[in-house]
């Protein structure tokens, strides 16, 4: 992305706060989960040659591990983590839902990263779905830092 302007209409086109509300907890790890793979997979291929790996489906996970391994990552590492187990339950029980045990993870990297007592956030408390979509907007915009200018869109 090469603005931050460009960066929140990239977002909020896929994963704007009302959708977040409104839509079904399915939609929303969904969505979060896609953004986040395919702006990780930019930052892999800004830093390493993927083309090494043309022969062998790349997962979420396997991508996740490398740009962790590479770094990248940092305090988002187990928030993403836990994203990436939350849309497997998913997989494999297509009614979980988001609980407040979910999101523990996605506050504390929030929170540890001083946006705690932002007045937006502790009335967001009250709902964990609107927690869960500002923890991934910081997420997406973290990890778009790394990503330099490069045009991101779903996988």
């Amino acid at each position: 992305m090469g603005t931050e302007n460009e960066f929140k209409e990239h977002v909020f086109k896929y994963f704007d706060g009302r959708a977040v509300l409104e839509s079904d907890d399915l939609t929303v790890v969904i969505r979060a989960h896609l953004l986040i793979e395919n702006i990780i997979e930019k930052i892999l291929c800004k830093n390493i040659d993927l083309k090494t790996f043309e022969d062998r489906e790349l997962t979420f996970n396997f991508k996740m591990k490398m740009a962790q391994s590479l770094g990248l990552l940092d305090d988002l590492y187990p928030a993403i983590q836990r994203l990436n187990k939350i849309r497997n339950e998913f997989a494999h029980n297509i009614e979980t839902k988001i609980e407040s045990t979910d999101i523990g993870i996605f506050i504390e990297l929030y929170e540890n990263a001083g946006y705690g007592n932002d007045f937006v956030w502790k009335a967001a408390l009250k709902d964990k779905k609107a927690c869960f979509g500002i923890v991934i907007h910081y997420i997406l915009g973290k990890l778009d830092s790394l990503c330099g200018n490069i045009k991101t869109t779903p996988t």
